[in-house]
């Protein structure tokens, strides 16, 4: 059973009316609470939202139900233990403190962890963010520092550690999770929550997904609605839809229980867990020590987008979702350091030879079934599609520049002219497959 996060922040408004009349909770904390989460609610549009010019990015749009439910069941917590209305910047720290030891009344023996705390501390500091005329300054909230989240580089899988992984799967179902985690870095909510309509394994580029905008419990994607690339997972997806009960309701949660085990319902989302479950059984079957969770095989994707395939920051952060902004490169993929550089460097001056092996290509193309004939393919010789996120990449730059050549055309000729260039790409997987090494052999 999928979680209802809009049940669950209706049931923490109602604890905090309920803390309030029995006094356990001031009325003025309750109604500044109350605010807050209103504020970020784009189903309150009564409240002015927030305009903070030097604020992050995701304070500057409406937050999920699980989002605003966190925060209200965080702030009715500091707000028991003291008046969060008249409260300084010493007596939040101060809980924030005792949080973390357990000696905070409710709170487990053992404390909370520095990850959680530090939950409870982004929540207070955005609130008094919010209520800027409170005598607690949200600067002098301290927050813990996150945990080290860098990669381990060992931890990568590789090219023969990959092909095991995608052989091991015995179901249509499991084996679209383990290609689409492998082939995207999509999380697991975000791949619990994909509907059939989010996906187009048919397309000629090699299919697509979007995010499901509608859904719950995701971190903030940036542009959700925009369409992303399904790379190798493409014939995976359109082999499970062949087996999918309701592959014909757009509407339908792309991952379902497996129609063997009763009758599962096609518009409910499998558990977090079953995600779990099954890329634990892959490693198991694939004999990998490695870690092999949804997060894992997201690092990997991002670590190979990079170091193997070179794309630059703004187009790995676009491929998973991270905000422009995002400071994930620096912050968990240092390990795409100086060593990758110099790599590049000595095989860009002859000193050392490339590998000729790209880990991301599959044997044969997903799309067509056309067997690929080197290790480093980037594109399908017989259909076009992209194989690799850089050839991803590259196709969408084609598609931009015949688009702004067309604008930019200045008369009948020229317009011509682009028109079978663009038929020419579009019909010819040869010639498209040309014009993507070619520009990715100027970079």
């Amino acid at each position: 059973m999928s979680r209802d996060y809009e049940s669950d922040l209706r049931r923490k408004r109602e604890n905090l009316s309920e803390a309030a009349d029995e006094g356990e909770v001031s009325k003025e904390d309750a109604n500044r609470i109350r605010e807050l989460t209103f504020a970020f609610d784009e189903g309150r549009p009564t409240v002015t939202p927030p305009s903070w010019p030097d604020a992050p990015s995701h304070l500057e749009k409406p937050r999920s139900a699980s989002t605003l439910s966190n925060w209200c069941g965080h702030l009715t917590r500091y707000a028991r233990h003291t008046e969060l209305s008249s409260a300084d910047a010493f007596d939040i720290n101060h809980i924030s403190e005792q949080m973390l030891h357990g000696e905070l009344e409710g709170v487990k023996d053992r404390g909370l962890t520095k990850g959680s705390v530090r939950a409870y501390q982004n929540t207070v500091r955005i609130f008094y963010r919010y209520h800027g005329d409170l005598p607690a300054e949200h600067g002098e909230i301290v927050v813990f520092e996150q945990e080290d989240p860098k990669v381990n580089p060992d931890d990568m899988l590789t090219s023969e550690e990959i092909e095991r992984l995608r052989a091991a799967p015995e179901h249509p179902r499991d084996q679209a999770i383990i290609d689409i985690l492998l082939y995207t870095g999509m999380r697991n909510t975000a791949l619990r929550t994909l509907r059939v309509g989010d996906v187009d394994p048919h397309r000629d580029d090699g299919g697509v997904f979007r995010f499901n905008t509608d859904a719950e419990g995701l971190k903030d994607i940036a542009k959700p609605n925009a369409e992303r690339p399904l790379l190798g997972a493409a014939g995976a997806v359109r082999d499970w839809l062949n087996y999918h009960p309701a592959s014909d309701d757009d509407d339908a949660y792309l991952i379902m229980g497996k129609p063997k085990y009763g009758n599962p319902d096609p518009h409910e989302p499998v558990a977090h867990r079953t995600i779990e479950r099954v890329t634990k059984s892959a490693k198991e079957s694939a004999d990998i020590d490695k870690p092999l969770h949804p997060h894992a095989l997201r690092h990997n994707f991002v670590t190979l987008a990079k170091k193997e395939y070179g794309l630059d920051d703004q187009n790995v952060k676009f491929l998973i979702g991270h905000e422009s902004d995002s400071t994930v490169m620096e912050s968990t993929y240092s390990h795409l350091s100086a060593e990758d550089f110099r790599k590049n460097a000595q095989e860009a001056a002859g000193l050392r030879m490339p590998e000729e092996e790209s880990s991301l290509t599959p044997d044969y193309c997903p799309r067509c079934d056309e067997p690929l004939p080197t290790d480093n393919a980037k594109a399908c010789p017989r259909c076009g599609a992209a194989l690799t996120p850089d050839a991803a990449s590259a196709q969408d730059r084609i598609q931009s520049n015949v688009t702004e050549a067309a604008l930019q055309a200045s008369g009948d000729e020229e317009r011509d002219a682009i028109r079978r260039i663009k038929e020419r790409l579009d019909s010819d997987p040869e010639a498209r497959e040309a014009v993507i090494d070619a520009l990715l052999n100027d970079e």
